[in-house]
């Protein structure tokens, strides 16, 4: 008999093992799928059944746990009245056809929305009290004709559009969600996006993410956010992100960008791009494409830092093209160790109403095109250790609306074409012709350290 005790165990431990299964299973209930018919209001239990075209059997409620309901078949997403989907493990899911919850009734629950599928949110409440859940690449989710909205942040988007609908700057002071998208963002409409405050240092950060083609589209309308994050918060090992035209962007805080590699780039489009913060572009020179104009435009205390990586001790490695000084406080170049180089392909300008200096930290600023200052006063932009660098490959101009011109540390000229003074220059250190000359006109060069 003892020769088949083993056995006996062993059958009993597959009963307990079988028995805790089978409780467990009811526990967390089978999960039921319910099809809405091509017809019939999805608030009605009549308009559901358990086979894919609709029919069969309907559900009792729409609070039981573990149900999906599946609006599919080409149901046009009526609602005789405000619809709720409750129940734990419970859900809507935008499957073969698009769903808008339109401005007369809400709905409250979780919804999916599958490929090539849209939900549109049309009802102020339901932009609360509906939980976005998982949200296919290649969906869409449409926030339409609203007003002062709290965007929701608990998902990752595929697609999100924002059509004739306001955003409110998210509270209390301090609060920086982001919104992170793996698709396009796109604004339609006449509605600006101010989703940021400089003053109250909350604002909604766009975050990309996903490997896929991205395309940010303000269609000409204000877009103000906290971050543009590309590659920072989520790595992005292939895609390219692109601003359309007629896409301006204020970011209320900064530019954080990391991106390496051949296969991924930023495209700035040829837009303008306003900064209040850092400009923070690391990873590859390769990976970013700026043909429009940066506005360095910092308030308050502190500097804004050019640099690379999230970190002042790397340098930016991505070349501008305009390059503006609108900034009331410090604009460093990093690292403070200096002898790495900050490209602007285009011009610099300073303008009227900066007030705040240019550090170099011994680094080198090279410009391509014209250097020009509009401040009536000496600016005091290139007084620290650095080097300014005139290397275009056509004739370059410097104009200052200083009467005796603007001082600077040192200056090297390596452009064959030359520098055309329009106003005089002050140099109090080193003055190097690598190729090219200076044609001062009536003006005057100053050098004091040679």
């Amino acid at each position: 008999m003892l020769q088949y005790l083993p056995k006996v165990r062993f059958s009993i431990l597959l009963t307990i093992v079988f028995v805790f299964q089978l409780l467990a299973s009811k526990a967390m209930g089978s999960t039921t799928d319910y099809y809405s018919k091509s017809t019939g209001n999805l608030d009605a239990i009549a308009t559901w059944g358990t086979n894919a075209d609709g029919s069969g059997t309907a559900p009792s409620n729409f609070t039981a746990n573990n149900r999906l309901y599946h609006i599919s078949n080409g149901n046009l997403g009526i609602l005789s009245a405000n619809w709720t989907v409750s129940g734990t493990n419970s859900k809507i899911i935008v499957d073969g056809t698009d769903f808008t919850i339109g401005s007369s009734q809400s709905v409250t629950g979780t919804i999916d929305v599958n490929a090539g599928r849209t939900l549109t949110i049309a009802n102020l409440a339901s932009v609360s009290s509906v939980i976005l859940g998982v949200l296919d690449a290649a969906s869409t989710v449409t926030f339409s004709g609203l007003t002062n909205i709290n965007v929701p942040v608990n998902a990752v988007y595929g697609n999100v559009i924002f059509n004739n609908t306001t955003v409110a700057v998210p509270t209390p002071a301090g609060t920086t969600p982001k919104l992170q998208f793996v698709g396009n963002f796109t604004l339609s409409g006449s509605t600006s996006f101010i989703g940021a405050d400089v003053v109250s240092g909350s604002g909604i950060s766009l975050v990309t993410s996903g490997t896929n083609n991205q395309i940010i589209n303000a269609n000409g309308l204000p877009l103000t956010i906290w971050n543009l994050d590309v590659g920072s918060t989520n790595a992005k090992a292939s895609g390219t992100v692109t601003l359309s035209s007629n896409t301006t962007i204020t970011t209320d805080n900064s530019i954080l960008m990391v991106l390496s590699g051949a296969s991924t780039q930023f495209i700035d489009g040829g837009n303008t791009i306003y900064i209040v913060n850092n400009l923070d572009c690391g990873g590859s020179a390769s990976a970013y494409n700026f043909t429009g104009t940066i506005w360095m435009n910092g308030t308050g205390t502190g500097a804004q830092n050019i640099r690379g990586g999230g970190t002042s001790t790397l340098p930016m490695v991505a070349a501008v093209n305009n390059l503006v000084l609108n900034n009331a406080i410090p604009v460093k170049i990093n690292p403070s160790t200096g002898s790495n180089t900050f490209t602007v392909k285009g011009n610099l300008t300073i303008t009227d109403t900066a007030t705040g200096s240019l550090k170099f930290q011994g680094n080198t600023l090279a410009i391509a095109g014209n250097y020009t200052s509009r401040r009536p006063i000496d600016s005091l932009i290139m007084t620290t250790t650095g080097l300014l660098l005139f290397n275009g490959t056509s004739a370059q101009n410097y104009t200052s609306a200083v009467p005796n011109g603007d001082t600077f540390s040192n200056i090297t000229i390596n452009n064959s074409a030359g520098l055309t003074l329009n106003t005089s220059m002050n140099i109090t250190g080193t003055l190097t012709l690598t190729n090219g000359v200076i044609a001062t006109g009536v003006d005057t060069l100053n050098i004091s350290s040679t």
